[in-house]
């Protein structure tokens, strides 16, 4: 495969160091990674290795993807072992022109990133504070001032607030869990961002659970097991994205336990997200698991009608428009499982607006949003939504139709007798007469009683293992869209 090449001038020993690197690297891989926005050479008589790259995100991609390809392309031209260095360059980047220059070190011997010179970063290669909203689009790190706080997500969110700026002093763990798309991942970067920016000799590893499982089973295939524990070891602050993905994983699960162990030993803080309550990961080990149930452990639960009309607000004022707010409530008011579904939404409606210069009408927005504003899915069968209840909460199926009026059965009714009317065709009736022969006013009432339920900020009702109704119900939804989708 022909390297790619540049119309900028080549640093030392460049075209050799690609001609290899692309014999290293699978060609797809390496075309997507090493494009023209990528530099190498070889500075200080070979030994070290400059990767120049348009952003530190960027660059962080790449350390954790190749650093030993890299490495061993620099030995093959040079005939010694190279230092790998990544740096922001200014003339890859013209965003950057008035940054400071950022790099960080990587040692050959024990991929273990080195010291920072003077003029240099630590390994999360933070660069000076320039404004939070600066320094953020630079290194794709979203922040704080760009979260939309609501109650489904206001302990989440002072606690990853709290955590940032008490770095050093924070108790245990800080779990942050809820379903796809309800801002855990902003929240993570947010977090990432103000520790950086307050603690600036921090040493920051953030990565999703998955990357973690890759290095590690890369470090022993390369029988590296000793830099990648120092490495990850070592670090003030870790940041674990996607958690969940280690369910299952015992080998991984017990080398991040011993990972969790070490940071917080030496006073680090360990932060992690995933997709429900600890209590409910299954497959996960009760080790890590009580581990993340001692400590902070926050939700971020659907968005009630007021924070989905701020998320709307707030989106719309970053790109320039002010929506009027009968348009703002058609967007919002649909409840919708995430935040993803609002954006989308926004989206489809900014997009047309600036493509066809389209001046925006409540009716306008029906009409295009059609679908996508009333949100129709399949209608799942009352035993489909039964079975789903029944596997969600851990009872029998026969418990729902039977008569029994214990806590833990009767609130699993209702939300089934709920997502019948709203997923399913059958009548109050017909629901009644399925679950135990009951007449439609008590259908009726259920249904009635859920909506108040997800109309509250703080529901009554307790459902085990989740913090609201609203989780609850997200979970059903999602539950049943997939039993839609494989049956």
């Amino acid at each position: 495969m022909t390297p790619a090449a540049s119309t900028l001038p080549s640093l030392p020993r460049e075209s050799e160091l690609r001609a290899v690197l692309a014999e290293l690297v699978e060609p797809s891989r390496y075309a997507l990674w090493f494009g023209e926005e990528v530099r190498l050479g070889l500075l200080d008589g070979g030994e070290t290795l400059e990767v120049q790259v348009p952003n530190e995100a960027f660059g962080h991609r790449l350390e954790s993807r190749f650093t030993d390809s890299l490495i061993e392309s620099a030995r093959r031209v040079s005939g010694r072992d190279s230092r790998l260095r990544f740096r922001v360059s200014d003339a890859l980047d013209d965003q950057s022109r008035s940054q400071p220059t950022a790099t960080l070190v990587v040692d050959p011997g024990s991929k273990s990133v080195a010291a920072p010179r003077p003029g240099m970063s630590e390994r999360s290669a933070s660069v000076a504070p320039q404004g939070s909203a600066a320094l953020a689009e630079r290194r794709g790190l979203r922040t704080f001032d760009e979260f939309v706080v609501g109650p489904c997500n206001q302990l989440a969110h002072a606690a990853a607030l709290d955590a940032a700026r008490g770095l050093g002093r924070s108790c245990g763990p800080l779990v942050l869990h809820g379903a796809v798309g309800l801002g855990k991942t902003h929240l993570l970067e947010s977090l990432h961002h103000l520790a950086k920016r307050l603690h600036p000799s921090a040493r920051i590893l953030h990565l999703t659970a998955e990357a973690f499982t890759n290095r590690f089973l890369e470090a022993i295939r390369g029988q590296n097991l000793g830099g990648f524990r120092a490495r990850h070891r070592q670090a003030d602050l870790l940041i674990v994205d996607d958690a969940h993905f280690l369910a299952a994983k015992r080998a991984t699960q017990d080398e991040f336990l011993h990972t969790y162990n070490a940071v917080s030993s030496q006073g680090g803080l360990v932060v992690v997200a995933v997709d429900r309550h600890p209590r409910r990961l299954e497959r996960m080990s009760d080790e890590l698991r009580t581990r993340f149930l001692g400590g902070v452990v926050a939700p971020l639960t659907v968005p009630d009608q007021e924070t989905r009309r701020a998320l709307i607000r707030s989106k719309a004022a970053a790109r320039g428009v002010a929506l009027p707010e009968e348009i703002v409530a058609l967007l919002a008011d649909p409840p919708r499982a995430s935040v993803r579904e609002l954006e989308g939404a926004l989206n489809v409606v900014l997009a047309e607006v600036r493509l066809t210069g389209r001046a925006l009408s409540p009716l306008w927005v029906r009409e295009r949003l059609g679908e996508l504003l009333t949100a129709p899915r399949s209608s799942p069968s009352l035993a489909t939504i039964e079975r789903t209840v029944a596997r969600v909460f851990g009872i029998a199926p026969e418990a729902l139709r039977g008569q029994t009026r214990s806590r833990a059965v009767t609130g699993p009714r209702m939300l089934a007798m709920y997502l019948a009317r709203r997923r399913g065709r059958a009548s109050y009736a017909e629901i009644g007469r399925h679950f135990g022969g009951r007449n439609h006013s008590t259908v009726m009432a259920a249904e009635k009683r859920v909506s108040a339920w997800l109309l509250r900020s703080h529901d009554p009702y307790r459902f085990p293992g989740f913090d609201s109704a609203a989780e609850a119900l997200a979970r059903l939804e999602r539950e049943l869209d997939g039993d839609e989708a494989s049956g």
